[in-house]
């Protein structure tokens, strides 16, 4: 992941910090047995919100990604970014310090993934299903994180709405498996 941050500091899809995450989770109310869904247009920062969220619950959660457009590598280089705190322009403009690279590497070696999976390549809601269950089974996870939902089918539907139906209905079932969706 350093390797890649290092190679890719023109990266334009850097994570921001979310200021007052205790004023955003109390409006958004995150509790088990629930889902929420985040929506908004392309390039608005949805997956940077998630990455912010998953920032702020690490420490003390497991989480769970399911990230159906960007890598797990992706994923991780914008939340060692958020982690940092270094400034998106200074990334975006390749004007890094050797104090600022040492930062970034300080907060790999420290971060906690031991907390955090992130899944690729999945995009049946049953599959989905599966893993989030076996995952419970394994021990305590708290989050369950999809990023681009969208994405997302279920075979043997005909029609995108009884699809819709039914990703919505899984996403219920999750929730109910006391976990945050």
């Amino acid at each position: 992941t350093l390797r890649d941050i290092e190679s890719k500091l023109l990266d334009p899809n850097n994570g921001i910090n979310i200021p007052n995450f205790n004023q955003l989770s109390t409006l958004i109310n995150f509790k088990e047995n629930r889902y929420h869904i985040i929506s908004g247009n392309s390039g608005h920062g949805k997956t940077t919100m998630l990455c912010n969220i998953i920032d702020y619950v690490i420490e003390d959660h497991s989480v769970l990604f399911f990230s159906l457009e960007m890598s797990a590598q992706e994923i991780m280089y914008k939340l060692l970014t958020i982690r940092s705190g270094m400034a998106t322009v200074k990334l975006n403009t390749g004007n890094v310090t050797v104090q600022e690279l040492s930062l970034l590497k300080e907060c790999a070696s420290a971060y906690p993934s031991h907390n955090l999976e992130i899944i690729n390549n999945v995009s049946d809601v049953r599959k989905m299903q599966a893993i989030v269950k076996s995952r419970i089974a394994r021990g305590h996870l708290k989050y369950v994180m999809i990023d681009y939902l969208q994405l997302l089918t279920v075979k043997n539907q005909e029609s995108r709405w009884e699809q819709l139906i039914s990703i919505s209905k899984a996403m219920k079932e999750m929730s109910n498996m006391g976990v945050v969706v």
